[in-house]
């Protein structure tokens, strides 16, 4: 764009801005009735301009709402359920399971364990003498 065009677009809002704050002292300053009767004839417009547009109760609904579901969601379903039920709880069954296994194999006999023992390294033995022939 030329400069012409740039300074007519500053003189342009200048005058509009000036216009407004006239506007807005004749208003609010030389006759407030004239707000009262505004604001009876555009109470709609009003209504939505003094509320910011909706604009809060447009996010609260696009975001804030699906959110707070999507988090007790995760809180009740995948946090409850899921990772307490299924990951936590499975592990907990299993390892109750490996130790009662494991107690009832217990018998406090000092040959037994050694009897297990030497089986165990006899099974490695065998093991290694199979794998590498």
């Amino acid at each position: 764009p030329s400069t012409g065009a740039e300074v007519s677009g500053l003189v342009v809002g200048g005058v509009l801005s000036l216009a407004g704050i006239g506007a807005a002292f004749v208003v609010f300053m030389r006759r407030p009735e004239l707000r009262a009767r505004a604001l009876e004839r555009f109470a709609g417009v009003h209504s939505f301009l003094f509320n910011k547009w909706y604009f809060d109760e447009l996010f609260d609904a696009a975001f804030v709402r699906p959110g707070g579901t999507l988090g007790r969601f995760g809180r009740n379903v995948v946090e409850s359920t899921f990772v307490q039920g299924f990951l936590v709880g499975g592990t907990v069954g299993i390892v109750r399971a490996g130790t009662s296994i494991a107690r009832s194999i217990q018998t406090g006999e000092l040959r037994s364990y050694a009897l297990v023992l030497v089986m165990g390294v006899g099974g490695l033995v065998l093991y290694f003498l199979v794998v590498s022939t």
